[in-house]
């Protein structure tokens, strides 16, 4: 609880995956993926509870003993094309208890920091926005990405000027899934579609570093690598 307030962690995690088969509960130096992100919101000064969103049996068994409540959803929120955004709504219609902020951890982006878990809580309170989400610069300049039209190539932005040293362009920042945090009446009322966030987001800028979303088996290598590196 941070100044009366009460935070909410929610972790989506649903069975299937086709990158990496059980990729959510697949070890990860020696712990299940899941148990990186329900650990760091363990740690929070400011998390009240965490509650992991899953169609699975075995991330709900896996989840409950690390210390977390679940929320099993239904088949038609856990297929390939489901929306977190409905995952989202639906656990919080089925929780007796109700919490003032949302914060959304994915379990595949197990290198975030309880410092930086905390630095978006406090943001939205302190500074009183509507929702934050965590960013990284692009590995390449906006300026230097391509697209293809009819069997040829051109810049993705139409006045691009690719030629210029690296040091001349403008930087792009990415969504790198670390934390989308917000508050849960502005999610409850916000314009129904796709987006889990509103237009207006206040961004966190982290390190390229701890912003690897495992997708598949070499992000998951990579992983491992600097997570041993880093002890």
């Amino acid at each position: 609880m941070i100044k009366n307030n009460k935070v909410l962690v929610i972790i989506p995690a649903r069975g299937g995956s086709k990158g990496i088969v059980g990729k959510n509960i697949k070890p990860l130096n020696g712990k299940p993926l899941i148990e990186y992100s329900i650990e760091v919101a363990k740690k929070s000064q400011y998390v009240d509870n965490i509650v992991v969103s899953t169609d699975c049996e075995k991330i709900e068994n896996i989840s409950i003993l690390l210390g977390s409540d679940v929320i099993k959803r239904p088949d038609f929120l856990a297929k390939d094309d489901s929306l977190v955004v409905d995952s989202i709504k639906y656990t919080l219609e089925n929780l007796d208890e109700k919490f003032d902020f949302i914060l959304l951890l994915e379990p595949t982006s197990p290198m975030r920091t309880v410092e930086l878990i905390d630095s978006c809580i406090e943001k939205l309170l302190i500074d009183d926005v509507e929702c934050v989400a965590t960013f990284c610069e692009t590995e390449i300049p906006p300026d230097r990405i391509w697209k293809m039209e009819n069997d040829k190539i051109k810049t993705f932005l139409a006045d691009a000027t690719p030629w210029l040293p690296r040091q001349k362009l403008e930087k792009g920042y990415q969504l790198n899934g670390l934390v989308y945090g917000m508050k849960t009446n502005i999610f409850l009322n916000r314009d129904k579609g796709l987006k889990i966030l509103t237009n207006n987001i206040t961004p966190i800028i982290t390190k390229k570093e701890i912003s690897i979303d495992i997708d598949n088996i070499i992000d998951f290598k990579l992983v491992e690598l600097l997570m041993k590196e880093d002890k």
